[in-house]
C-alpha cells in the first residue's frame, strides 16, 4: 500500500498592495500537515495574473519561476515529518527559525557527542563508540523507528522505553551482556556531551534517556567477578620453572613474566620505552602514563623484574605501536595480542593451569599479591598500577583473613608504642598468644 504523504504544499497568489491598479502579486504557499495549515510567502512574484493557473506559472518565460516553486515544494515535502508537531513549526523551520541550527534528533545528538569526544579520546574508545552508534542505528532501521526527537513535546520523542527495547534487542541478537552494557554506557556518555553544550540554548531538552537502563550489580557480585579474573601465584612460579627451547616461545614466556612482575596492562607493551628503567635515590622504577586512562604509574623494579628486563635486553621483541600521546595502531595491536593470547592458551595446557591464562589475569595477580603477600597499602598499589583506590578495592584486590589479622596486630602494636613509648613489647592482640 502506498504511503500517504504527511506534508503537502500548494501555492496561491496574494495582492502585494491595496492598489487595485497594481498587477503585481506575491506567490504564497499553504503547508498542510496533520489537519492543520500554515501560510507564508515564497519570495516569488507574479507580474501578470494571466501567467498563473492552478497554483503554478503558465506560458512562456516562466520556467525559472516554476523551478523555484518546485524546489520549495520538494524541500518542504522531504522534511522528516516525525520531527514536527504542526504545520506552523514546519513553516518556521523553512523560514530559518534559529533553533533549527542546533541538532535536535537522537542521531544528531549522538553524532555531536561523538565529534566532541574524538577530539581527546584514544583510538580503542573511538572504535567502541562507533560500534555503539552503528548498532543503535541498525536497531532503529530494523524496527522501522523514526529519528526520534530529543525535545519535550515532540510527537515522537526518545524515551527510556525505547532505549530499554534497544538494550533487549542487543541481547536477543546474541550480544554479550558486557558488550551491551558498554554500548548503552557509551551512548550515555555521548548524549551527556551533547546535553552539556545544548541544554541552555534549546528549550525543554530531554534529560539523558540512556540513564538508569542498566541495573547495577550488587557490590559483592562485582568484587567476586573481578577476583575470579586473577591467577594463583603458584602458576607464575610454574612458568618460571618452565624450560622452552623454541626461541620465539621463550620470548613470549619472558613477556608473560614481565606482566606478572610489573602489573602492566597489555596495551602498555606497545610503547617503545615501556621497560625503560629510571634510577632514583630510593631505587630503580618504571614510570609512564596508562594508555587507557592517562593516569601515571610508578612501578618499583624488583630483582625479578630487572632479571626479566635484562633477558629481554631492555626492549620489547616487536616494533612499538603506541605513540607518545597514547594513540596506537590497531592492526599492529591486534596482531601482537593474538600472538600473546595464542601462546597463553598453549601455556595454560603446558603447565596444567586450572584457569585459562590471559594478560590481564597477571595484573590482578600482581595487585592481590602486593596487598596480601607484601602487605602494601591500597593507596600505594593504586599508585603503582595507575588506578584509583576504589578501582583497586573493587577490581584487583581482596584482603584475605591472614592479611587483615596481620595488619590489625601491626596497627595495635604501633598504637601501644605511641601511647606508651617506654613499652616496647608487643600487645597481645587477637590471634597472638
Amino acid at each position: 500500500m502506498k504511503k500517504e504523504k504527511q506534508v503537502s504544499v500548494t501555492f496561491y497568489l496574494k495582492a502585494v498592495s491595496r492598489n487595485k491598479d497594481n498587477p503585481r502579486r506575491s506567490v504564497y504557499m499553504t503547508i498542510c500537515f496533520k489537519g492543520g495549515v500554515a501560510k507564508t510567502s515564497t519570495g516569488v512574484y507574479c507580474n501578470d495574473q494571466k501567467q498563473w493557473s492552478r497554483g503554478m506559472f503558465v506560458g512562456k518565460g516562466v520556467d525559472e519561476q516554476n523551478r523555484e516553486l518546485l524546489n520549495i515544494r520538494y524541500e518542504i515535502e522531504s522534511y522528516d515529518s516525525s520531527m514536527f508537531r504542526d504545520a506552523e513549526q514546519i513553516k518556521n523551520v523553512w523560514n530559518g527559525a534559529e533553533h533549527t541550527n542546533y541538532p535536535n534528533t537522537i542521531l544528531e545528538a549522538l553524532q555531536y557527542g561523538y565529534d566532541e569526544m574524538k577530539k581527546a579520546t584514544k583510538t580503542g574508545t573511538i572504535k567502541t563508540r562507533i560500534s555503539a552508534m552503528n548498532s543503535f542505528e541498525k536497531f532503529k532501521i530494523e524496527k522501522n523507528y523514526p529519528n526520534f526527537g530529543v525535545v519535550k513535546g515532540h510527537p515522537q520523542q526518545i524515551n527510556e522505553l525505547i532505549i530499554t527495547s534497544y538494550y533487549d534487542w542487543l541481547l536477543e541478537n546474541g550480544t554479550m551482556k558486557s558488550t551491551a552494557n558498554g554500548y548503552v554506557n557509551g551512548l550515555k556518555t555521548l548524549y551527556n556531551k551533547y546535553y552539556k553544550k545544548h541544554h541552555s540554548v534549546i528549550d525543554n531538552l530531554l534529560n539523558n534517556p540512556f540513564n538508569d537502563i542498566i541495573q547495577k550489580d550488587k557490590k559483592t557480585l562485582i568484587v567476586a567477578r573481578a577476583l575470579s579474573r586473577t591467577v594463583d601465584w603458584k602458576w607464575v612460579e610454574e612458568i618460571e620453572k618452565l624450560k622452552i627451547l623454541d626461541p620465539d616461545k621463550e620470548q613470549l614466556r619472558l613477556i608473560t613474566l614481565l606482566l606478572a612482575y610489573s602489573g602492566l596492562s597489555f596495551i602498555e607493551l606497545g610503547k617503545s620505552d615501556v621497560i625503560e628503567i629510571t634510577k632514583t635515590l630510593d631505587g630503580p622504577i618504571i614510570v609512564g602514563q596508562r594508555v587507557k586512562t592517562g593516569k601515571p604509574y610508578i612501578i618499583p623494579v624488583t630483582s625479578d623484574l630487572k632479571r626479566i628486563i635484562n633477558k629481554l635486553k631492555g626492549k620489547m621483541p616487536w616494533k612499538s605501536y603506541v605513540d607518545s600521546e597514547g594513540n596506537y595502531n590497531d592492526k599492529d595491536r591486534e596482531y601482537i595480542s593474538n600472538q600473546i593470547r595464542s601462546f597463553l592458551y598453549w601455556l595454560t595446557d603446558e603447565i596444567g593451569c586450572n584457569v585459562k591464562l590471559s594478560p590481564h589475569r597477571f595484573r590482578h595477580a600482581y595487585g592481590m599479591r602486593a596487598i596480601n603477600y607484601y602487605r602494601l597499602p591500597i593507596d600505594v598499589v593504586a599508585r603503582i598500577l595507575g588506578d584509583t583506590e576504589q578501582t583497586i578495592r573493587e577490581n584487583y584486590c581482596d584482603l584475605v583473613t591472614t592479611t587483615v589479622m596481620s595488619m590489625y596486630n601491626e596497627a595495635m602494636t604501633l598504637f601501644d608504642q605511641k601511647k606508651n613509648p617506654s613499652k616496647r613489647e608487643k600487645r597481645d592482640a587477637i590471634g597472638n598468644k
